[in-house]
């Protein structure tokens, strides 16, 4: 069963700091049209060129998803694309004064905050669908993600197995929902970025997190203590883990009916899964997956 299409009932906006490029941005999310999907739009540059959030423009960087099509390339945008599915928001036109979304606090409760505000509207188009018929794994080492038919009632779930070795301060942990906008509202998206304090001199080194302290983020000490700050939950790192799945597959375009599962999984591996889900759709393998108005073409180069 498929449902309706939706976007803002208003104008949402915020601003903040960039995480790794530290520069002040503002962000606003306007309404968009039927099928227009979710486009980035940098307003910082001549001619204020957009990009589709899809996989095909999806780049391969560290730590983080962003997208990109000619000039127009937007970083960090797995926390916004997981508060826009998050809350089946499926059209919006996220218009932003530089190359990466804001952190805020690491998770994606700001972006929800002033989602809910503007409101959702209805559209009079159905939202494309693509239902998994056949377990379909990506794997990348140890870390394997799954996606497989979903249950009885057709909801989608999800399942995020945090595994970071023995030696990380970070305790292994595990975290299962299916998503509804209530619940991704209040039990995942305040979930926020977490880190082990011994990563950090790498990532200042590299040019990262200038701007960055420890109220922005969970640094995690080497004894499992976090360093100026409180978890919101006990297992915040893996609901963590669990918001960016959720962003990095709403790189598909669509809505996946699944049960998926992760274990030391990441951004990475997140955009496999998408590939390999928009690659079997292109080629009509009814045998894997089944797609409601969802478009065949090959993904483009």
């Amino acid at each position: 069963m498929t449902r309706s299409q939706t976007t803002l009932a208003a104008d949402a906006e915020l601003s903040g700091v960039a995480f790794f490029t530290g520069g002040d941005v503002r962000v606003r999310f306007r309404p968009a049209p039927a099928d227009s999907g979710v486009v980035f739009v940098r307003t910082d540059l001549p001619g204020q060129p957009s990009v589709p959030a899809t996989i095909e423009h999806a780049l391969e960087l560290h730590r983080r998803t962003g997208v990109r099509r000619g000039a127009a390339e937007v970083q960090l945008t797995e926390h916004v694309l997981a508060a826009l599915a998050g809350l089946r928001i499926d059209n919006c036109r996220v218009e932003i004064d530089g190359p990466e979304l804001p952190g805020l606090d690491g998770s994606a409760l700001g972006f929800v905050q002033v989602l809910q505000a503007a409101g959702v509207r209805e559209l009079a188009a159905p939202r494309a669908v693509l239902r998994v018929l056949q377990p379909i794994t990506v794997t990348a080492g140890e870390a394997a993600l799954t996606a497989s038919p979903p249950g009885g009632d057709g909801k989608t779930q999800l399942e995020y197995r945090l595994d970071c070795g023995p030696d990380h301060p970070v305790p292994s942990q595990l975290f299962r929902a299916e998503i509804a906008p209530a619940f991704f509202a209040r039990e995942i998206a305040p979930a926020r970025t977490f880190i082990a304090a011994a990563e950090i001199p790498a990532l200042r080194a590299a040019g990262y997190g200038e701007r960055v302290d420890a109220a922005d983020l969970l640094v995690f000490e080497p004894d499992g203590t976090v360093r100026g700050n409180a978890p919101r939950f006990e297992n915040e790192p893996a609901r963590h883990k669990l918001l960016d799945m959720i962003g990095d597959l709403a790189l598909l375009g669509c809505e996946l009916h699944a049960a998926v599962a992760s274990r030391k999984g990441g951004h990475a591996l997140n955009r496999d899964l998408c590939r390999t889900l928009r690659t079997a759709a292109a080629r009509g393998d009814t045998s894997i997956m089944e797609g409601i108005g969802v478009s065949t073409d090959p993904p483009a180069a």
